[in-house]
């Protein structure tokens, strides 16, 4: 993530589902990055969705959670914020 590394850049935000794997994370600069992470019910298992918030936790990689507002998963993000880790937002 040489990005977040470089001395001109203040913040790197970065928008994704977290099915890719997070590890990659690890050479970030976490006082720059930012992710905004979204649950998209239907791609990503909900669990391996919790399991990368946690990976992130553990990465010290600042973060934030939403949820695509389809009418099916409407009851998704009344559950959501009690299993969510430490994200600043889910729902």
């Amino acid at each position: 993530m040489r990005l977040s590394r470089l001395p001109h850049v203040r913040r790197v935000a970065v928008q994704t589902n977290l099915s890719c794997r997070t590890g990659w994370l690890a050479e970030a600069d976490t006082a720059t990055l930012a992710l905004w992470c979204t649950y998209h019910p239907g791609q990503v298992p909900y669990e391996r969705f919790l399991g990368r918030c946690r990976e992130l936790d553990g990465l010290g990689v600042r973060y934030s959670v939403g949820i695509v507002g389809l009418r099916s998963t409407w009851s998704r993000p009344a559950g959501c914020a009690p299993t969510c880790p430490r994200a600043s937002t889910c729902g």
